[in-house]
């Protein structure tokens, strides 16, 4: 009699038996060691070297500084006498050059500035007059709109006494004047200032430690009638 044949147990694969040419190796199935990974997953990316990621933090972080620097903050050392006594060689303040992009200078503010007659070269000022506003000089007092200037902040010790004639301030220009008036190269000689020209306001000071922080930078103009300008 013949022997039924026996099926595959549930849940195992059946496999024939195969006779395979000398030296031939079996077929291996798909999933095993030996086989390339399933869904789809990809190898593991090589890490970065610790030198590259170095090299890009440089890189990203100097992007950043030039970019604070030319739009946003900037360091400056004042050289030179024509702020004093509000500022002296040496002193080291930020510049915000980010502020005027949105509003226009106001009256006493400090500002840098560039040089017009030297483009190299860049000046610290304080705003004296704004955009249609006459100001005169006489006997080194000044007065805006005929109304004589308080200005508490300026060098007392004065060795040069010199007019200047009523001056109304054209559009998008400023009236800059250093507060050292004796030594200083300003608007009364060089002219009004475009708005162009004034790369930001100084607003933080940081040395000397005795000025640190605001320090006396900012300086409300006042009338010696006692009166405040807007």
């Amino acid at each position: 009699m013949t022997e039924p044949q026996k099926q595959p147990e549930e849940g195992l694969v059946a496999q024939q038996e195969q006779t395979l040419p000398d030296g031939a190796e079996p077929a291996t199935a798909a999933g095993t060691e030996n086989s390339p990974p399933k869904g789809g997953e990809a190898p593991p990316k090589p890490r970065k070297s610790e030198l590259r990621e170095w090299a890009e933090t440089i890189i990203i972080a100097v992007l950043v500084a030039l970019v604070i620097k030319t739009f946003v903050v900037q360091l400056y050392v004042v050289d030179g006498p024509s702020m004093e006594p509000t500022l002296y060689t040496s002193d080291r303040l930020l510049v915000n050059k980010f502020l005027y992009r949105l509003r226009d200078p106001r009256p006493g503010e400090i500002v840098v500035l560039q040089d017009p007659t030297r483009p190299a070269r860049e000046l610290i000022k304080r705003v004296v007059a704004t955009e249609g506003e006459s100001i005169e000089v006489r006997k080194n007092v000044v007065y805006i709109n005929g109304k004589e200037l308080d200005e508490p902040f300026v060098n007392e010790l004065v060795t040069k006494r010199e007019d200047i004639p009523s001056t109304t301030v054209p559009a998008g220009h400023v009236y800059v004047m250093g507060d050292n008036r004796s030594w200083s190269q300003d608007s009364r000689a060089i002219g009004p200032i475009p708005l162009s020209k004034v790369d930001g306001k100084a607003f933080f000071m940081f040395w000397p430690l005795s000025k640190f922080g605001q320090g006396p930078l900012d300086q409300s103009r006042t009338y010696e009638a006692g009166e405040t300008a807007k």
